[in-house]
């Protein structure tokens, strides 16, 4: 999973900031499940940068 950070766009001189989760989570949901919520800090955490 590819994780972005965009900075606002009042600040010009930033580039997005780009983590990929690798494997990103430990158990698909069941069947009828209609929403996950993760914590994106956590899952930033555990992201690496592009290489």
């Amino acid at each position: 999973m590819a994780l972005v950070q965009v900075p606002p766009a009042d600040v010009i001189d930033s580039n997005c900031s780009i983590r990929y989760v690798r494997p990103p989570f430990h158990k698909e949901p069941d069947f009828a499940v209609t929403s996950v919520n993760y914590n994106l800090q956590e899952l930033w955490q555990m992201g690496t940068a592009p290489q």
